[in-house]
Formats: structure tokens, sequence, C-alpha cells
């Protein structure tokens, strides 16, 4: 007959036991990512957390790895776990405001990166995202210095690179913004950004073939953003029907974003 008697000794024995092993899982999490399997150490993050939902850590290795990877749709149902259960951390906050970028709400991106770049200089990504939120908002002086620190930290920086080309074309120094993007696009040859605006600086320098080259690969590269398309329906404008096509795939791609967000409010 089961009479339900637990020995508490026992219990102890085995909770640590699975601490223990869960803290080497862990460990090994660590190791994957110190050697650039990120799929693997996210893989095996994942399991941590479904192992055991209270545990802080595996969550806050997760943060740093999508927040380093610019995956913050992924990070933010973790930044809200976190931020639920009162964990304080720069990371954290760096995650906060990298979200809050993603969802244009500027002002809270700008307050929260530059608590982070503050207190947490080596944070991942930090100073290219404050680059980019001062940017959004016209502060072209302070974008640039983020930028450039940025640069510092990390000098294969895309994101700071394309940041630095968008100021120069703001700035019509075409040439220049030419340079970082192509600088950009060493780094990450499938950052459409940073085609779109090597596109935009080739144009401001008069070479009309060689900017339909990169708004062309920026289109394949993501079909369902319609900038690429308006440019180049200008460039071909002499073109009647070319113009007009790329005309077409623009509103078509306008008209499908209007859709999803139609769809996202109901």
């Amino acid at each position: 007959m089961e009479l339900g008697y637990a020995d508490p000794e026992v219990d102890a024995l085995r909770a640590t036991a699975r601490r223990q092993h869960l803290e080497v899982e862990l460990q090994a999490a660590d190791k994957l990512q110190r050697e650039g399997d990120l799929t693997g150490a996210v893989r095996l993050l994942k399991q941590l957390v479904e192992a055991d939902a209270e545990w802080i850590t595996p969550r806050q290795r997760l943060l740093e790895i999508y927040v380093r990877e610019h995956d913050f749709a992924a990070a933010d149902s973790h930044f809200e776990w976190l931020a639920e259960h009162g964990v304080e951390h720069p990371r954290i906050a760096l995650v906060g405001g990298a979200i809050a970028l993603a969802r244009r709400e500027f002002g809270e991106a700008i307050e929260a990166l530059t608590y982070v770049a503050f207190v947490d200089p080596d944070a991942p990504s930090v100073h290219s995202l404050l680059g980019t939120a001062f940017r959004r908002t016209g502060r072209y002086r302070d974008a640039e210095a983020a930028f450039r620190t940025a640069l510092q930290h990390s000098p294969r920086d895309p994101i700071a690179l394309d940041g630095l080309a968008v100021i120069h074309i703001a700035e019509s120094e075409f040439a220049e913004a030419a340079s970082y993007a192509l600088q950009a696009l060493e780094c990450d040859m499938q950052a459409f950004a940073a085609h779109y605006h090597l596109g935009l600086a080739l144009v401001g320098m008069g070479r009309l073939a060689e900017a339909t080259a990169a708004f062309s690969t920026a289109a394949r590269l993501i079909p369902t953003r319609a900038a690429a398309y308006f440019q180049l329906a200008k460039i071909n404008k002499s073109s009647g029907q070319t113009a007009a096509n790329f005309r077409k795939l623009a509103r078509e791609v306008v008209r499908q974003q209007r859709a999803a967000r139609h769809r996202e409010a109901r």
C-alpha cells in the first residue's frame, strides 16, 4: 500500500542532483555560445527554461543572444517575464530600449539606451542602437557620435556603418555615404538597408546603372519593402512601362502592408 511518505533527505538529494545537472547544461550552452554555435546555445537554453520556468539565468542568456542577433521579437517575451519578476540589469534595459526602438517609441528607446551606454558601455549593440534612435529623431550629431563609439567597440558593426552612410546621405556627401554602405555590406551582404542606402548614394553621384543594381538587390532580399521599388521607378521613369511595373509592385506591397496592419488591429 502506498503511504504517500517522501523522505526529505532523499528529496533534497534529488533536487541537488537535478540542479547540478541543469548547471552543467547551462555551462554547455555558454560554451556553445563562445564557440559561435548560437543555434545550439539557443536550443539548449530553451530546454533549460522549459525544465525550470523560474530560473532567471537562461532567460538572461537568451536575451543577450537575441539582442546580439537583433531578434527583438524573440526577446520580447523573456524581457516581459524578467520585468514582471523584478529583475533589473543593464542588459535587460538594453532589450527594453531595443524593443521600444522597434516599436518606434524613440523617446523611451533613447532614455533606456543612454542609461545602458553609460553603466555598461560594452553591452552588445548598445551604441549602434542608440545611434539609430538618435538618427530616427533627426539628432544627426548625436547619432554620428554613437555610431563612431560603436565602431570603436566593434569595427565591423554593419548597423553603425550603415547609420553613418545615412547621415552622409542627409548631408549630400554621397561618396562618403557609398563608402560606408559598402563597408556595411562587407560585414553583411544580406543587409537590405545597406543595399538601399548604397543605391541612394549612387543616385546622388549620378551613377544610375549601379544604383539600379543596388536597389534591385535590396528588392530581392526583402520583396515586401516598397521603398526599393519606388526608387527603381524613379530611375526608370524615362522607360514608361518599366517604371509603371515598379510602381505597381510598390503599390501592391503597400496594399499588403495595410491589410496586415488591419488584420492585427482586429
